[in-house]
């Protein structure tokens, strides 16, 4: 979690209401080749990456396992 100092003074504040953010999905092959989830919901998935290009975070493998 990132903290700040109590005083901290800042140039601008930005708020984002995410919940109005469609969910994205990475599509084979490329990171880059991304479409709304509702373009693939019918999609059957036979295998899924977890992680990044430099290797995933052992809470996201965690996180993996418990489901």
């Amino acid at each position: 979690m990132l903290r700040v100092d109590e005083d901290a003074r800042y140039e601008k504040v930005i708020s984002i209401d995410a919940s109005s953010l469609e969910p994205m999905v990475a599509c084979p092959n490329n990171p880059g080749n991304v479409k709304p989830i509702r373009q693939v919901a019918s999609v059957k998935v036979n295998q899924g990456f977890i992680g990044t290009c430099t290797g995933g975070r052992m809470e996201d493998m965690r996180a993996a396992a418990e489901c």
